[in-house]
């Protein structure tokens, strides 16, 4: 693969090839990508931002065909990109799957079956409960693709963590509850919530709300009961809500 960029016509131009494909893209008032096998047009996008070529060649699917990953930035200074995934077939170009909601996104093994997964942290809770974008939870989520569905879903395994044990809850309890009392009536601590947070990403709800009990200062139920409605609310907006509510058994949030 080689890549070049020039400027022309008030944006920049860039090209990458790979065998007799030739992947081009324009950034300026918008973005616009093309690929080309030999000197015919096969594939083509276009959108309100630009596109950039994420992996060329990598076979992300597991199924021996070279992927083509596009991601294109959707103008926030957070970062947020999608990224279209594309099958490469001789001189064909076929559009397997869409991936957004996700932050500091790498592809690479997770689950080691010799595959790039995507590994990403859930965009969805920023500005939790008036908090800051940084300091806002940003839970683990990795992707694997699914050949017999098609398109990438949640991998349990990879994201799976064993639950606290009874010392580590314990211990947890105490620091965070001594934490919260500090917090007099404002925002809980981030390591708190984002324990939270990481316990239900891996499997482990029931103990997130368990610990959710145990750390909160007697007498301020409803203190405690805004944090687990604000856990909930934001994990609606989580474009993997779905996958982690069945993961989880919930039913109060998974809707």
């Amino acid at each position: 693969m080689r890549t070049y960029r020039r400027y022309e016509g008030g944006g920049v131009c860039w090209e990458a090839v790979f065998g007799r494909r030739r992947i081009f893209g324009f950034e300026g008032g918008t973005g616009y990508c093309e690929v080309l096998f030999g000197w015919k047009r096969v594939f083509s996008c276009s959108g309100r931002q630009a596109f950039y070529v994420e992996l060329l060649g990598d076979d992300v699917t597991g199924d021996g065909k070279p992927n083509l990953v596009l991601r294109q930035w959707l103008g926030s200074a957070a970062g947020d990109s999608r990224y279209l995934v594309c099958e490469l077939d001789g001189s064909r170009v076929r559009e397997i799957g869409v991936i957004g909601g996700l932050l500091d996104v790498a592809w690479r093994d997770v689950n080691g079956d010799g595959v790039p997964d995507v590994a990403g942290r859930d965009g969805a809770h920023r500005y939790f409960m008036g908090g800051s974008h940084a300091g806002s939870p940003r839970p683990l989520v990795v992707l694997t693709y699914d050949s017999a569905r098609g398109g990438f879903r949640l991998d349990r395994e990879a994201m799976s963590r064993r639950p606290l044990s009874e010392s580590e809850f314990r211990q947890l309890s105490v620091k965070y509850k001594e934490d919260i009392r500090g917090c007099a009536g404002a925002r809980p601590p981030g390591e708190f919530v984002d324990t939270l947070f990481e316990l239900i990403y891996s499997g482990n709800g029931e103990q997130a709300w368990r610990l959710l009990e145990a750390s909160w200062p007697e007498g301020d139920r409803g203190g405690r009961d805004e944090v687990r409605r604000s856990i909930e609310g934001s994990l609606r907006r989580s474009r993997f809500c779905g996958a982690i509510a069945e993961w989880n058994e919930e039913r109060n949030w998974g809707n």
